[in-house]
């Protein structure tokens, strides 16, 4: 987002795929020689936390250095999202704040990321805890027994940020969603 931002990459790009992106996902289309605009592969990894898209995007950026340095950079210092994928609550709280404040791409960045990180696939988490008319711009991932959701909610007392991270929690979906309705009700009485 914050090169298509920077006119130093385009959503129309055509990226494409190469036998080592492929990961665990739900899209069989990629192939050897199948390619796919950057818009597209951002769509992907938003609305669908398509992983082999992630591969693909993050591979044009300069692969997981490139990735860990930016996210170094915008507050990111305990975490690697490349291999092995660790980050903590912090780190991605952090992510956000720097992104929210425009520090990471400005107006033009959250336009093109901010759609494909609303009303995914997966909206039972942090989306679920708040009423449907309130914009919850988030990503989720899981793996192994950890399912996490991170996301800039937009509250009628202003935008603030949530992250819940979990592991080997039973129904973990639903607690995030009751850890979030517990935020929102907090964020609407500090409102009144």
């Amino acid at each position: 987002a914050q090169l298509i931002a920077q006119n130093k990459a385009a959503g129309s790009d055509q990226i494409c795929f190469q036998s080592s992106d492929l990961q665990d996902g739900p899209f069989r289309d990629y192939h050897v020689g199948a390619c796919f605009t950057r818009d597209e592969l951002g769509r992907r990894v938003g609305q669908y936390s398509d992983n082999t898209a992630a591969w693909m995007l993050m591979r044009t950026l300069g692969g997981g250095y490139a990735i860990n340095s930016n996210a170094a950079a915008w507050g990111a210092k305990n975490s690697d999202f490349w291999w092995p994928n660790t980050t903590t609550a912090d780190d991605l709280t952090a992510l956000w704040f720097t992104e929210a404040k425009g520090k990471s791409g400005g107006t033009s960045a959250q336009n093109w990321l901010y759609p494909r990180l609303t009303k995914t696939i997966y909206e039972q988490g942090i989306p679920g805890g708040v009423p449907q008319s309130v914009t919850v711009i988030h990503k989720i991932g899981f793996l192994n027994g950890a399912v996490n959701d991170t996301a800039l909610v937009l509250s009628p007392r202003g935008a603030y940020v949530l992250t819940v991270l979990t592991k080997d929690v039973p129904d973990a979906w639903h607690v995030i969603a009751a850890v979030s309705a517990r935020i929102w009700k907090y964020e609407v009485a500090r409102a009144r």
